[in-house]
């Protein structure tokens, strides 16, 4: 999840955003690594407009556990979830593209 010059999920930009603008964050496991802090800093991004166009983009390393990353999914749609998550009457849903390096 991005919104462009302003906030990164990916650790190397930890180098040019502050952390009110910025989390570091496992999405295996949904592990921010700056705590609580962290978290409040990505449910206020996933809030922060209200109905403005947001997506979720996921690009995963080959032979990622595909169970722990749907939960985390989960897990943040809930977060952006504008009635609060699991429950809401809203009907919109948060776009998911995943990046799917699995071969069969």
């Amino acid at each position: 999840m991005c919104k462009p010059n302003k906030k990164q999920f990916l650790y190397r930009y930890s180098q040019f955003y502050p952390k009110e603008d910025f989390c570091h964050y496992n999405m295996f496991n949904h592990y921010f690594f700056a705590g609580e802090a962290a978290s409040r800093v990505c449910e206020e991004f996933l809030q922060e407009d209200r109905g403005g166009p947001v997506a979720l983009v996921a690009d995963p390393p080959f032979g990622g556990l595909v169970e722990a990353l749907a939960s985390s999914f989960q897990k943040l749609v809930a977060m952006w979830s504008p009635g609060g998550g699991a429950g809401s009457s809203t009907s919109k849903e948060l776009p998911i593209l995943w990046i799917f390096p699995y071969f069969f």
